[in-house]
């Protein structure tokens, strides 16, 4: 079986599940893809060859609608991707793209990542613009509506629900992650939570005074067994190396806390200011702004079971000045070759 195929078999196994959480999650293990998987290679270039049928469609203010089917998309975007490696763009380069909700974009991040280059892209959040204005009947062709980047209230949901039919499913993830937390298809949707966590993610709700994980409902934070090898997460920073392996977290802290009611649905609580990381995509309550995540570790709990020692793996300590000056070095030498950007 190649990469394709084992790819398309753990989709059909999620959409097989569809309307069952606990079983998806009990069941669905990531496929092995090996290190060389491109998901706009190996997965939508196969999807799109000879495919003709509707992949993109974006509606302008004025109502003007532009469409791209799958093979225009895949075609388009291996163009660009030509353009960018003839310009020096490769693997592991950094390319900034500054595009509003139009085609570009779409074609510029597949692009990008056919070449394994490095994204930023930060889009617009629009739930609350649209919910300003008439909603209109429902767009023909629409099934499903999600929300992602910051918890969505309430009431912005029920007006959906009740312009559209349609329930908004709400989510929770970082820069860092894809989706963690969410309400999958066919799932109860609860008012005010982000869902259950997915299948594939081992999210773990951790006591943020004994740093032991919940068994149960209650509050705690975020975190992701690393144990489990979340495949969702990241590998790590760049300017972070030769950790010793005793320094090494064992969990990821989300700097997000939330509680967890009997049923596994996450209420967003609070988020955590201890200390910062680099910039990422944040969540919060909706009455609270974003902030930064945490990166400590829990302090030792009053229990002979050891607590799960939470944070992104960190450089090791910084003992003069001269060493501080050193690193900011380095980090300003990440990005000292000037970007592309779109």
């Amino acid at each position: 079986m190649d990469v394709t195929d084992a790819y398309r078999a753990s989709r059909d196994q999620l959409l097989s599940l569809r309307g069952e959480h606990e079983r998806a999650v009990a069941e669905f293990r990531w496929p092995q893809l090996g290190d060389r998987f491109n998901w706009a290679v190996d997965w939508f270039d196969t999807v799109a060859r000879e495919n003709d049928r509707l992949a993109l469609m974006i509606v302008e203010e004025d109502g003007a609608v532009t469409e791209r089917s799958y093979v225009e998309m895949s075609r388009d975007s291996d163009r660009l991707a030509s353009w960018l490696a003839a310009r020096g763009v490769a693997k592991g380069e950094p390319v900034m793209l500054m595009l509003g909700n139009q085609v570009e974009l779409w074609e510029s991040m597949l692009a990008v990542m056919k070449l394994r280059a490095v994204t930023f892209c930060a889009p617009p959040t629009v739930w609350r613009m649209l919910i300003k204005a008439d909603l209109g009947e429902r767009p023909s062709g629409l099934r499903e509506v999600i929300g992602a980047g910051e918890p969505l209230n309430p009431e912005v949901i029920e007006q959906v629900r009740r312009a559209w039919g349609l329930t908004i499913r709400d989510g929770f993830g970082q820069t860092e992650t894809t989706a963690q937390i969410g309400n999958s298809p066919a799932s109860k949707v609860k008012p005010g939570s982000m869902g259950r966590p997915l299948p594939g993610v081992p999210v773990v709700m951790v006591n943020t005074s004994t740093g032991l994980p919940l068994e149960g409902p209650g509050g705690g934070e975020i975190c992701l067994d690393l144990a489990r090898r979340p495949l969702p997460l990241m590998k790590g920073y760049q300017e972070i190396r030769n950790v010793p392996r005793r320094q090494q977290p064992m969990a990821t802290n989300t700097g997000d806390v939330a509680s967890i009611d009997k049923e596994g649905y996450v209420f967003m609580s609070a988020a955590r200011t201890t200390c910062s990381r680099p910039a990422t995509t944040r969540s919060a309550p909706s009455s609270l702004s974003p902030s930064s995540s945490s990166t400590r570790r829990w302090p030792k709990a009053p229990s002979s079971r050891p607590p799960i020692r939470c944070g992104w793996p960190s450089p090791r300590p910084i003992s003069s000045s001269r060493q501080a000056t050193n690193l900011q070095e380095k980090r300003r030498s990440r990005f000292s070759s000037t970007p592309v950007i779109i």
